[in-house]
């Protein structure tokens, strides 16, 4: 039997997520429709991959680009200000059922204030790396789990 990874089952029904959007530099809570074309539009990717992490001992899922890269702006950062997502990212619940597949779920209130309360609006001061200099809505305090992405 096929690991399916994430369950699709609920494709198509509108989540509420946390959005980080650092092109625009917008961030907040966003609804938008479980389908792959939405979430590579809201992160502005061809490719994205969805990980794993915790704030404030919550486990969410993160949807991001697959292809980020050093020139892309910072989102998320850990407890030491090291760099873990760059580019747009939305944040969501997940639930496992019975099989022990996940399926992505809009996030509760308490939850959505949890990732308001640990995100903060930052200078980042580029100049070691592509130089630039910037202003930034940036998730603190996010550790990745079981994850291919180095911290």
């Amino acid at each position: 039997m096929v690991n399916v990874g994430i369950s699709m089952t609920n494709i198509g029904q509108y989540l509420k997520g946390f959005y980080l959007n650092v092109a625009d530099e917008e961030m907040g809570e966003i609804e938008f429709p479980n389908t792959l074309r939405d979430m590579k539009s809201l992160t502005k990717a061809k490719c994205i991959d969805i990980g794993d992490i915790i704030v404030q001992g919550i486990h969410f899922k993160t949807i991001y680009s697959a292809t980020a890269n050093d020139n892309m702006r910072i989102s998320a950062v850990n407890n030491d200000g090291k760099c873990i997502y760059r580019g747009n990212v939305l944040v969501i619940g997940f639930d496992v059922d019975a099989n022990g597949t996940e399926i992505l779920r809009s996030l509760t209130d308490m939850e959505m204030y949890v990732l308001m309360a640990n995100t903060g609006l930052m200078f980042i001061d580029g100049k070691s790396s592509n130089g630039e200099q910037y202003n930034a809505y940036v998730l603190c305090n996010v550790k990745l789990l079981n994850s291919s992405k180095k911290e």
